[in-house]
């Protein structure tokens, strides 16, 4: 039997507490090996607020398919990282948009302005929910609540299907058996996949979005 296909790495680019992936979290050393296996490199990158975006592209020492911006809260976010995605792009010599743009829904103001952050530029390929991060925002006293995770979840799950995008869960905080089960969640109402820390994951939730 083959093993586990990971879905694609996530680089933990930008100073956070907790990193995450669909399928697993690597270290940069690895990624040359992800790379020839033909596993799809993302990276984790602040948002321009902080003054770090262009730092961290340069920074880089290899291609990526795509950008997932930490904490992004305004549609300018998006549009201030499409141009140094863009700038990117022409010192690369490649092909304009070919960088998907990812933003990382993590506040309850994030999740209000979803349908304005989506239509902010061409290059989204998907939506990221860190929903502990949601979940510290509206001062809830236990992200594993059901009754936490279903209205958060839905109205990602709405506005990424009205916009015809994918969306992935995050919940690195959890045990494996609390993220399993919120991953469930997640599926029913549409999600493509979820951000796991161990390749022991990788298999169960293979079977659960295939």
């Amino acid at each position: 039997m083959s093993a586990p296909r990971t879905n694609l790495v996530l680089l933990p680019g930008a100073p956070v507490a907790a990193t995450r992936a669909d399928a697993v979290t690597t270290a940069p050393d690895a990624t040359e090996a992800a790379r020839a296996a033909g596993v799809p490199i993302h990276v984790r990158l602040a948002h321009p607020r902080e003054g770090l975006l262009r730092a961290q592209l340069e920074a880089l020492d290899g291609p990526v398919a795509g950008v997932l911006l930490a904490g992004t809260a305004q549609p300018q976010d998006l549009r201030d990282a499409d141009v140094e995605l863009r700038r990117r792009e022409l010192h690369g010599g490649l092909d304009p948009g070919s960088i998907g743009l990812i933003p990382e829904i993590a506040s309850a103001a994030a999740i209000e302005r979803l349908p304005q952050l989506l239509a902010a530029v061409d290059r989204i390929a998907s939506v990221g929910l860190d929903i502990e991060a949601v979940a510290e925002d509206l001062g809830a006293p236990d992200v594993r609540a059901e009754a936490l995770q279903a209205p958060v979840l839905a109205r990602v799950a709405l506005a990424a299907a009205a916009g015809r995008l994918p969306w992935t869960i995050g919940a690195m905080g959890f045990a494996a058996g609390d993220r399993a089960r919120l991953a469930g969640r997640a599926h029913a109402l549409g999600a493509a996949g979820a951000y796991v820390l161990a390749e022991s994951e990788v298999a169960g939730l293979n079977a659960l979005f295939s």
